[in-house]
């Protein structure tokens, strides 16, 4: 496959993803959706986006509706992919495509070379630019599985990256996901 030319790596980069609109073709769980259309994960940044503080991107089983949330430091795009391996060790599914908006935070070298460099390799779509509803199952998770639980409090402290991740991997799983009916359209 031929690249058009780019001026940056990003640009470069984002030709390897193929754009796609809402998939809801699946018929088994694995088909992961992730992100936060036009933007990264939830800030949890109170009133002011300067500075470092603790994101919380959300991942949802387009098939199962099955919502998993870990916590990141700012933007690390490593720590993306270590939340990912995080949840693929659960209880929920094996993880065969990974569906995300356009952000930097999803679209990224690591990750790249994570989902290409598996035994079975994991096809990798983006959304439409400028198409909100593109992630609409991620969208409608980030009140009831984000919001709800921290609000919008600032959390500037990396230290409680560990303690938002368990209670995301503990508690705040098990209700979401076992203990509140759900609805599927």
């Amino acid at each position: 496959m031929r690249f058009p030319q780019a001026s940056s790596s990003r640009a470069r980069l984002k030709w390897r993803w193929e754009k796609r609109n809402a998939r809801n073709d699946r018929n088994q769980p694995g088909g992961l959706a992730v992100g936060r259309p036009g933007n990264t994960p939830v800030a949890h940044c109170g009133t002011s986006m300067a500075g470092a503080f603790v994101r919380s991107p959300t991942f949802t089983d387009i098939w199962g509706v099955r919502t998993e949330n870990r916590a990141v430091w700012n933007r690390s795009k490593t720590q993306i992919v270590e939340r990912i391996r995080d949840i693929e060790k659960g209880p929920a599914f094996e993880v065969e495509g990974f569906d995300s908006d356009n952000g930097s935070g999803f679209l990224n070298w690591q990750l790249l070379r994570y989902f290409r460099e598996r035994a079975a390799p994991v096809e990798f779509t983006r959304s439409r630019p400028y198409r909100k509803n593109d992630n609409a199952h991620v969208e409608q998770k980030q009140w009831t599985h984000v919001r709800e639980l921290p609000g919008y409090d600032r959390f500037e402290g990396r230290w409680l990256v560990k303690l938002v991740n368990d209670l995301y991997r503990n508690e705040w799983r098990a209700m979401q996901n076992f203990f509140l009916p759900v609805k599927v359209s």
